[in-house]
């Protein structure tokens, strides 16, 4: 579940999202040491239009704030990776201080002495020293006069993910090793290890003499090394009880507590609200799937919900039978890869376009192709949305060398760099695409002319020429700014039409298709094509609950298509009334926001909206 700002890009079929930060830096144009000025001048140029001061400092190399603080940068690691001594002796400077503060933990804990700091406190007074390969004390506050303050910045996963979670707990709970923040006697799923962890190791809190709790595995620590919370009334959260009773009596108040500190953590690091009540929606979700898990009958009942959570089911190769173009496609590619002979490689056409009507095998063509070469070479898939990438990656196969296949967004492909000095640059046309040798390309139609300007300087410059195919049907859908410039480069170059149409042996369907894709249909076309399963007298409920019925019957998704997200909410709502006499309930807590919906939840409600939309999933697709 994901809520933005509610302008939905219907290309791309993302919800806008604002930007939380804005990036200020050198980074995008300099390379130290290895970029000269004139051409980050250059890269500048070509992308704004600067004023002349800004032209000056970067020609000059020169920072554009002078900050009066240095920081160093953690990369909390997940626990899971941090059990065993050896992992933490052989990453980077986070692990090896986070080895440090264990061993300090230990050390203190052993002369019954209780943990004073979480990670990240203990962290901001020590810097470690990668000569000595220890840790030592940064300067005192008497030093601040002659040098700049330092910063300990953490940079977290998407706080969506189970590793954000892993990541919380281990920087600001203070705990005696790893293993503590991981599950050890609750059923859980390997996808929500460091939720269901933490969780576990909450419960075990019990409260101790001196303003101490006491935890799993002998941890004693102070209340203060807890991170101060304040809920939405300025009152500070504080943990208070009497000797030896628990701190959280069930998961439910465990996971309330762990909620609030994550969503001040982030309200700190500037979220936004629709941002904040993302991430309350998804960690209640993670709850009740988590106490489903525990409710499990058998160990056959786990399993099952292990597999459907954990396990990614790949689908089995398909030996198909090739068309005379398609078959064509294959030996034009198998060619273009397959060359042994450098010069003739360099020499030879490196782009073919593919195209055809919808259904005529485009996209098979695509992923058998890839499929073929990656067992010898690297293949990267190109596609415009985020769902066609989600698609693919679904497609592919349990088979040898599938490792070498990437499929992502060209978007993402434009940022492609490579490990090392490269990554300081945010967009440098000669990069990881190094390493591919063949490129292909699904929708060629929907790609904006920035993108493929850039894509298509990206992969001149590339000196091993890596072989690239396209496949488009410019009849179909355009993109929302600017188009045209991928389909005068696709008309230059070889090209393969695709003419048998696999996607439907309906006679009128395809002769519908046809027409719509030469000019726009009249009323009396689209009346005589849809017939009967026009519904325009009905209200929404009605036909809505239509589609549910055939969806039942037929065990086959009833698809809505919308243009606005308005259209797509009141569809769900008629889908919910059509569910349930008590979806006034979810209807209710739909429309509640951020804290509102916090005091609303009950253990009743939250079940039920948690199997509702379940049931709805299977139902609607969005």
């Amino acid at each position: 579940m994901q809520i933005g700002n509610g302008r939905l890009n219907y290309i791309n079929g993302y919800v806008s999202k604002d930007h939380d930060a804005v990036d200020v830096g050198l980074g995008e144009y300099v390379q130290r040491s290895a970029t000269a000025p004139w051409l980050a001048t250059y890269r500048l140029m070509s992308k704004s239009t600067p004023c002349i001061p800004e032209i000056a400092i970067r020609m000059a190399q020169l920072p554009e704030f002078e900050k009066s603080y240095s920081h160093v940068l953690l990369f909390p690691p997940q626990p899971a990776a941090m059990v065993d001594l050896s992992a933490r002796q052989k990453g980077n400077f986070s692990t090896k201080m986070y080895g440090f503060y264990l061993q300090q933990n230990n050390i203190a804990l052993d002369a019954g002495v209780p943990i004073a700091e979480s990670f990240l406190v203990w962290h901001r007074c020590r810097q470690y020293d990668t000569e000595t390969d220890s840790w030592g004390y940064r300067g005192g506050q008497h030093q601040r006069i002659h040098a700049q303050t330092l910063v300990v910045a953490c940079r977290y996963w998407y706080e969506l993910t189970d590793g954000y979670v892993g990541q919380f707990a281990l920087t600001l709970l203070p705990h005696r090793c790893a293993r503590d923040i991981l599950p050890r006697v609750s059923r859980h799923l390997v996808s929500m290890q460091n939720f269901a962890g933490v969780l576990e190791y909450l419960c075990s809190w019990r409260y101790a003499a001196d303003r101490c709790i006491k935890g799993d595995s002998d941890v004693l620590f102070r209340c203060d090394a807890l991170p101060m919370i304040v809920d939405d009334s300025g009152r500070i959260e504080a943990l208070v009880g009497t000797e030896g009773s628990v701190v959280f009596p069930d998961k439910s108040k465990a996971h309330g507590y762990l909620v609030l500190a994550m969503k001040r953590d982030l309200q700190y690091r500037g979220f936004r609200d629709d941002r904040l009540l993302s991430f309350i929606l998804k960690m209640e979700a993670n709850l009740c799937l988590q106490m489903r898990v525990e409710r499990a009958g058998d160990e056959i009942e786990y399993e099952r919900l292990r597999q459907e959570w954990d396990v990614i089911n790949r689908p089995k190769q398909r030996n198909l039978k090739w068309s005379t173009e398609q078959a064509k496609v294959l030996s034009i590619v198998r060619e273009g890869v397959g060359m042994e002979d450098e010069e003739r490689r360099l020499s030879s056409a490196r782009w073919l376009f593919i195209k055809g009507n919808p259904g005529s095998g485009k996209t098979a063509i695509l992923l058998a192709l890839a499929l073929e070469a990656c067992k010898q070479i690297n293949v990267l898939i190109i596609c415009p949305t985020g769902y066609l990438v989600h698609k693919y990656k679904s497609m592919l196969p349990e088979l040898d060398g599938v490792e070498n296949i990437a499929v992502d967004t060209i978007q993402s492909v434009l940022k492609y760099k490579r490990k090392g000095a490269d990554s300081r640059v945010r967009w440098t046309p000669p990069s990881a695409l190094r390493r591919i040798d063949l490129v292909l390309i699904d929708e060629g139609s929907q790609y904006e002319n920035l993108e493929w300007e850039r894509f298509f300087g990206s992969i001149k410059e590339q000196p091993h020429k890596p072989f690239v195919a396209i496949a488009a049907d410019f009849q179909q859908l355009s993109p929302v700014v600017s188009g045209g410039l991928c389909e005068r480069f696709c008309n230059r170059m070889q090209s393969v039409e695709m003419k048998t149409v696999y996607r439907s042996t309906d006679p009128d369907h395809l002769v519908f298709l046809n027409r719509i894709r030469i000019e726009q249909p009249t009323r009396e076309i689209l009346t005589e094509y849809f017939g009967s399963r026009h519904w325009k007298k009905e209200s929404l409920e009605v036909c809505v609950g239509k589609g549910m019925n055939i969806a039942r019957t037929t065990e086959n998704p009833f698809v809505w298509l919308t243009s606005t997200n308005y259209g797509a909410a009141e569809v769900c709502r008629a889908a919910l009334s059509c569910l349930d006499v008590h979806a006034y309930l979810v209807i209710r807590m739909i429309s509640m926001k951020g804290d509102e919906f916090m005091l609303y939840k009950t253990k009743k409600v939250l079940l039920f909206f948690f199997l509702l939309v379940s049931v709805s999933s299977a139902v609607l697709e969005d």
